[in-house]
């Protein structure tokens, strides 16, 4: 009967599963370029920062959050409104955060950045346990990562989290989550009328 009920509430994303299956896409390969990136050439300059990947990931989340404020108006008559509301916000203002803050060192972002990741990550695992996503699976596989993520860089292991590391771990949510876009597009192509 839920199961009926969620595919019934998610056929409203029918007409826009080629968006949804691009911004995956999108998400899948701007996340994975960043951790390439971060690890093959770790310094690289540009705009006047140090690291030019951490930039770039905090503008691209930023981006997202904007995006997710669509999400958020199309759901506007469905019990996913605050869920989509809650995700849009928190990207949206961390993402803002982050790129006016990218003068402050490393170890002083990452207190934000590991909250940013333990936060959407419990609430993307607890969520599609409790909510039976159609993508269930690929949530809690994203939102675990996330979560494992924040908490290496708040016990600062194996050590005070550079630039690099902390642009790595925010592509790995970026990519996860494009990953699961990625799913839900093909779980709405199975379950087209």
């Amino acid at each position: 009967m839920k199961e009926l009920e969620e595919q019934q509430e998610l056929t409203q994303f029918l007409p826009q599963k080629n968006l949804i299956r691009l911004r995956g896409y999108i998400l899948l390969g701007v996340g994975v370029l960043i951790a390439l990136g971060s690890i093959i050439a770790p310094n690289v300059g540009m705009l006047s920062y140090k690291n030019a990947w951490l930039p770039v990931a905090s503008f691209v989340i930023l981006l997202t959050g904007v995006v997710e404020s669509l999400d958020t108006y199309i759901s506007r008559k469905t019990t996913r409104f605050f869920v989509n509301l809650q995700f849009a916000i928190l990207d949206s203002v961390v993402g803002m955060v982050l790129f006016f803050s990218l003068n402050y060192p490393a170890y002083k972002l990452s207190i934000l950045i590991a909250v940013f990741l333990m936060v959407k990550g419990l609430f993307r695992v607890i969520g599609a346990y409790a909510g039976h996503f159609a993508t269930t699976k690929q949530t809690m596989i994203g939102g675990g990562v996330s979560l494992v993520l924040g908490l290496l860089i708040w016990v600062q292991w194996p050590g005070e989290p550079s630039s690099a590391v902390l642009s790595f771990c925010l592509s790995v949510e970026l990519a996860l989550r494009g990953w699961a876009l990625l799913r839900l597009a093909d779980w709405l192509d199975e379950h087209q009328e």
